[in-house]
């Protein structure tokens, strides 16, 4: 029986020569033919004729790869089989195979743990293995707000009423209400904004060949640095305000 079967994977994987050389290992048969496609970054199609050549290419950041399309040419042939891996997709990898039944689980189930095997190698403390709705919901709704809430009220304890609150009980407790509401703030853009920090440091599909190893490391780094930054500015926060309700009131 003939059948087709395509699949959507939602988590985000890592494409390195090792992973897309045991791919068509695993996938391409003796005399089979491959047909390789390359979107790039400058609207820069290309076709290279086999996997030596798509790992071969620099992938320079003025033409950095964004999807990559595998397949088997089906004319004349009884089963085939697509693979997509992109950074503009909603999902970044996804696949279709045609062809009897039996191919068709074998080749899916040997697609699947090729994808498995792809996430796996990515995930970190600070990797989006979740979806990043929850962390937009997180610093937004648990982080954003009541640190803008709790440091506006202090601020307008101070700045109209001149009753300035616990949070504001001194010199300290100004500067601690100003950080907080401006951490608040921060926070909120940060989300508003989080669909671009998300293409720059949480790519749905990072390509690690050519020079995209070296900006995939420094990338690594960066948002290390910056969650730890984030953490940090929290902190301190946290600890301002304590200090505040440390001291006498005025």
């Amino acid at each position: 029986m003939r059948g087709t079967k395509k699949v959507e994977n939602r988590e985000s994987i890592i494409v390195n020569p090792e992973s897309v050389r045991r791919l068509a290992d695993e996938l391409i048969e003796e005399n089979d033919k491959i047909r390789i496609t390359i979107w790039c970054a400058d609207g820069t199609i290309l076709y290279p004729a086999s996997i030596d050549e798509l790992l071969r290419f620099p992938n320079p950041k003025t033409r950095e790869i964004q999807t990559i399309n595998l397949s088997t040419p089906n004319h004349g042939r009884d089963s085939s089989w697509e693979i997509w891996l992109s950074n503009t997709f909603l999902s970044p990898a996804s696949y279709t195979v045609w062809g009897e039944e039996s191919y068709i689980v074998a080749t899916a189930d040997r697609i699947e743990k090729h994808f498995e095997s792809m996430a796996s190698s990515g995930l970190s403390f600070f990797s989006p293995s979740y979806q990043m709705e929850l962390l937009e919901f997180v610093i937004i709704l648990i982080l954003g707000i009541p640190l803008a809430f709790i440091g506006l009220l202090a601020c307008w304890a101070i700045l109209v009423d001149n009753k300035p609150l616990y949070l504001a009980s001194s010199k300290v407790g100004d500067l601690g209400s100003a950080l907080m509401l401006i951490s608040g703030i921060a926070l909120i853009l940060v989300a508003i904004k989080l669909e671009r920090l998300q293409r720059h440091f949480f790519p749905k599909v990072a390509f690690c060949i050519g020079d995209g190893e070296v900006r995939y490391k420094r990338m690594i780094e960066t948002r290390k640095l910056f969650g730890l930054g984030a953490l940090v500015a929290l902190l301190i926060s946290i600890f301002a305000s304590w200090i505040a309700n440390m001291l006498p009131t005025r």
